[in-house]
């Protein structure tokens, strides 16, 4: 049996507290150097109890005691205060239970037992905020995560404001109370309107419920970006934009909403699908948590929803397909999970981008039928095998990023119809098979890594002659041969293969035991390629007669000319800002 510390002293809890705490010695013999300053046998059977029923070898490391122990060092990891916070928490919410039934200890006494263990496992804001869900039978604001003082999944990102005052508990205590719920379960608020304001039409008076709503939703709004929601005007609300009804250039209506890095916590209100002429919906890099209301069903004029490095959690949101004019998605970094409805890829996007979630399951067959031009679905846990239709998407396809994730299948030829593709990441997954030389056809690419993988062959010489080709990441595989064209390039890693007379390889050892097992891509048993009406050709086109004919063909009218300018011009707007993100991910993943 591993044997836990325990650091709570008598005087931190008391013996009231921790009733039966003497189990027999030999379930739990005395560790030998853990406790240098002497104490009575039973202090450290008590220690040792509370340790074991707590489960959490960190959380007994990380306590008020410890940290004025030689053992303080553990304590003051991030990784010790960031990784399991809210489980300690529960582990804390388990064992409080007994403590309400003691009569003779104050609500204010329980209250600062339970901050006090939390804050000592570096999870302060986790540790008001929940105390403030118990209160109230459960029923929670997305309390446990609107601290800034916690952070979350490796990121380690901290709110600027730290964690949640007194005042703000007592707000959410407030808020929970307040709050109702649809016939769809999300929450809304009641907001009456002054019959004294002056609204200058009926689209603005939506917005302004739906701004007011969204305003008594919000918990913490450290950089005051919502301090001048006040008024009727809604127009002159920070974050907010205006401009003519599409259907009535004689109104004004909200159009859109940017609250981008505000670091404001709260969620989004049903109200929220009031806002029918919304275009542009913004709020990337705050705390925002729960899932999305079904009333953005409402919202049929919504181009681009960047709801980015956030706290949402849930199933995908369907909602989502309900949008007929969205064209810009962008879910990264956030909590959702499950899996991902296959009729997000034949839905008519000009980007996705899914990254950083927990999204579980198998790329479907009818993935390359996006005509998208950036997609990323890195960093989740996909399996299976990447789909033979993404070479459907070369007339449109510019970035596409698989990077970490479990996919277990050959690389598909189909990736040599790709001529537009700029990046091309599948590192840090279980690839296996040789790299196909059709990658050579793909005359556009920039960056290409493959690393990460259990790939094997020689490197085609035509990869290496790709006249675009900045970067070609090919480490830890089991590749054995190399051409010299490769060493040309002007960034390339080749390390932890099974190169002969290149430095950083694998030993003859692994290369023997690896290499003796071929591998068969049919055994994957992954979909076959089906063309589709508009993808191109598998054959090389044919070569073009020097003296060509010219063709004379009629321009478009001018209402066609500037409808496509237009069109042109705001997807071009949404592939740049996720071209500039999509590029820094895979330098940064390239240098690993």
């Amino acid at each position: 049996m591993r044997h836990l510390t325990a650091t709570w002293t008598k005087r931190d809890l008391g013996s009231r507290f921790a009733p039966n705490l003497s189990p027999h010695p030999r379930l739990f013999p005395p560790p030998l150097g853990l406790f240098p300053n002497p104490a009575s046998p039973r202090r450290r059977r008590r220690r040792r109890y509370l340790a074991f029923v707590a489960g959490d070898p960190a959380l007994a490391l990380c306590s008020a005691t410890a940290l004025r122990s030689p053992l303080s060092a553990r304590c003051r990891r991030p990784r010790d205060r960031v990784a399991s916070a809210q489980t300690r928490v529960d582990l804390w919410r388990q064992r409080s239970g007994g403590w309400r039934e003691r009569s003779g200890t104050t609500e204010r006494k329980r209250k600062g037992w339970w901050e006090q263990g939390a804050a000592a496992a570096g999870a302060e804001a986790v540790a008001v905020g929940t105390w403030a869900g118990r209160r109230q039978g459960g029923t929670r604001v997305c309390a446990g995560v609107l601290g800034g003082g916690v952070g979350r999944r490796g990121r380690g990102r901290e709110g600027s404001n730290g964690a949640l005052t007194y005042a703000q508990v007592k707000y959410i205590r407030h808020r929970q109370l307040l709050y109702y719920r649809d016939e769809f379960g999300d929450r809304g608020e009641n907001i009456k309107v002054d019959p004294s304001l002056v609204f200058e039409n009926p689209r603005l008076r939506n917005a302004y419920i739906a701004l007011q709503s969204w305003k008594q939703a919000i918990i913490s709004d450290p950089l005051n970006f919502t301090a001048n929601w006040v008024g009727p005007n809604v127009c002159k609300y920070k974050g907010v934009f205006c401009t003519n009804a599409i259907d009535n250039s004689s109104i004004h209506a909200v159009a859109g909403i940017d609250l981008n890095h505000g670091d404001i916590a709260g969620y989004l209100p049903e109200e929220l699908g009031l806002l029918s002429d919304l275009a542009l919906f913004h709020i990337n890099s705050n705390r925002f948590c729960g899932t999305i209301p079904h009333k953005f069903n409402k919202l049929k004029l919504l181009f681009e929803l960047d709801l980015s490095n956030n706290r949402f959690a849930g199933r995908f949101p369907g909602v989502v397909l309900q949008l007929p004019s969205l064209k810009f998605l962008d879910l990264r970094f956030n909590e959702f999970e499950g899996v991902v409805p296959r009729e997000l890829f034949d839905k008519d996007l000009d980007a996705i981008f899914i990254n950083n979630n927990r999204f579980t399951f198998n790329l479907p067959d009818n993935f390359g039928n996006s005509p998208v031009s950036v997609i990323v679905v890195a960093n989740n846990r996909f399996h299976g095998c990447i789909p033979a239709s993404l070479g459907n998407m070369g007339g449109t396809l510019n970035e596409i990023i698989f990077m970490n994730n479990g996919l277990r299948s050959c690389l598909p030829k189909q990736i040599g119809l790709l001529r537009n593709v700029t990046v091309f990441d599948v590192s840090f997954n279980e690839l296996m098979g040789s790299l196909p030389s059709e990658v050579g056809e793909m005359k556009a690419v920039e960056q290409l890594n493959v690393a990460h993988n259990m790939l094997s062959g020689l490197i085609p010489e035509s990869v290496c002659s790709l006249p675009k080709l900045e970067n070609f990441t090919f480490s830890y595989n089991f590749f054995s041969g190399e051409p010299p064209k490769c060493l040309g390039l002007k960034d390339f890693d080749d390390r932890r293969n099974c190169l002969a007379n290149r430095p950083g390889q694998r030993t003859g050892q692994q290369c023997r035991e690896f290499l003796s097992r071929p591998v068969d891509c049919a055994s994957f048993k992954c979909a076959p390629f089906v063309p589709s009406p508009g993808s191109p050709p598998v054959v090389s086109p044919p070569v073009v007669s020097p003296t060509p004919v010219p063709v004379h063909r009629p321009l478009p009218s001018a209402p066609s000319l500037c409808i496509a300018a237009t069109t042109i011009s705001t997807a071009r707007l949404s592939t740049a800002a996720a071209t500039t993100t999509t590029t820094t991910t895979t330098t940064t993943y390239t240098n690993l």
